[in-house]
Formats: structure tokens, C-alpha cells, sequence
């Protein structure tokens, strides 16, 4: 089970749906909701405020020297400057929140996210998207430890599928934040020629050499999560 762990988490985004099935298609009979653990308080916060001081010129992915931001969590969906393309799925930028530092092919591999949790919802949609699709996010992204070299193995070994079908950020919740830890429960809307429906997948970060980092240990335990619904959810998408 550990293996099937390893290779769900690598694989490209779109096909997690194929993972799972037509389970999460609301054109099929819908499976249960999982029972929503309650959110941590914290006073609300839109996300917005000015940009904080950005990186060096000569800042490379691991070199982030962002300043720590507004500590209350973004109960409303942040404001964001531009949704951009990693590999078919539209990822939120903000010169406030990140990413600060774009390295790689195409400029593709993105790190240094303000330290704050709505730094860390950032960072979370991009991961989710980068995921065993962008070279190189597995060295840079997932912190130190035996899993790390496990995911580095799956992802040089890996049949590199194309995904099918639409993949569109919806929603979130966190689940847990301090300063040193956050978990984010992400969700897409995933949409091919048999329907659409919701997958939701629980991301475990830690801030470590000044930047957020995968904690792999968390991370591939995780299985993708159909929903029924985003209540318990706070919406945000392109364009909504």
C-alpha cells in the first residue's frame, strides 16, 4: 500500500480522477462526505495587504528572504494577481504571497512563499499542480528524509503519462497552522468525458531554510479524497 501511496502522489494531478474511478463524478452515485474536522480559529483575513520585501536579484530556489506576513488565516479566498499555467492547471500568484522565485524550464519550478498561512495556501496550489510534472519540484519542495529520496527514485522512473480532461482550483481549508507547521486541505474540480467532481487532497508543510517544504513523511500517506460537497470549504477559483 506504501507503493500505490508513492505513485498516486507522483502522478500528474488530472490523473488522480482515474485513481479513483468515477467515484468522485457527480454524474455517478456520489460517495460519502468525509466528516469535516473543525477549522482553526483565528481572526478572519481576506489575504490582502501590501507586497512585503521580495528576494535578492541573485535569489535561487531555496534562497528565500521574504518577510513573515499577517499571522491570521485567510478565512475568505485571498486576493490574487494573476492565475498562471503549470502544466493545464491554473495556479494563484501574488506579488504579496509568492512565488518570488521562478528557476527551471520555462520558469516553471517556483518557490520562496511569504512565511504566513496565506503564504502557505500559495504554496500549496502549486504544489499540488507541480507535483510529478514539473522537473525538479520533488529536490526542491519536499524537506530532508528517507521519503525524499524514495519520491526522487519515483519521479526518475516515471512513465511521464499526459493528463486528461480539465483540472480547476476550487476550494480549501486549513486543517492546522503555526509559524513552523501547516496543513491544507486542497481541493479541484476535475472534469473529463464522463463528468466532474470534487477531489480534495490534505497537504503537510513545514517551514524549513526559509522557505515552505513538503513534509514527505505526511505527505504520502495521503490518499486523493472525493467530495460531495465544499461545505466546510471557503471558495476560490479563477474568474469567480
Amino acid at each position: 500500500m506504501r507503493t500505490t501511496a508513492l505513485r498516486t502522489s507522483l502522478s500528474a494531478a488530472a490523473a488522480l480522477l482515474l485513481v479513483i474511478g468515477g467515484a468522485a463524478c457527480t454524474n455517478d452515485d456520489p460517495t460519502s462526505t468525509p466528516t469535516l474536522e473543525p477549522a482553526p480559529t483565528g481572526e478572519a483575513s481576506d489575504g490582502g495587504g501590501e507586497p512585503q520585501q521580495t528576494p535578492s536579484e541573485d535569489a535561487t530556489a531555496g534562497e528565500c528572504q521574504v518577510r513573515s506576513g499577517d499571522e491570521a488565516l485567510p478565512n475568505e479566498a485571498p486576493k490574487v494577481d494573476a492565475w498562471e499555467d503549470i502544466s493545464g492547471t491554473p495556479v494563484p500568484t501574488s506579488e504579496t504571497y509568492g512565488p518570488h522565485v521562478r528557476a527551471g524550464t520555462d520558469d516553471a519550478l517556483w518557490s520562496c512563499y511569504q512565511h504566513s498561512p496565506t503564504g502557505a495556501l500559495f504554496a500549496t496550489f502549486y504544489v499540488y499542480a507541480a507535483m510529478g510534472n514539473v522537473e525538479g519540484v520533488v529536490d526542491a519542495w519536499v524537506a530532508d528524509s528517507d521519503v525524499k529520496q524514495q519520491l526522487l527514485t519515483a519521479a526518475d522512473t516515471s512513465d511521464g503519462e499526459t493528463q486528461t480532461g480539465s483540472v480547476t482550483p476550487t476550494a480549501y481549508r486549513f486543517v492546522s497552522y503555526s509559524p513552523e507547521k501547516a496543513v491544507v486541505d486542497a481541493v479541484m474540480e476535475y472534469g473529463d468525458e464522463s463528468g466532474t467532481g470534487y477531489v480534495s487532497m490534505r497537504f503537510p508543510l513545514i517551514w524549513e531554510d526559509d522557505s515552505w517544504k513538503i513534509d514527505g513523511e505526511q505527505y504520502i500517506e495521503n490518499q486523493p479524497t472525493p467530495l460531495e460537497s465544499l461545505d466546510g470549504y471557503v471558495k476560490w477559483r479563477q474568474n469567480v
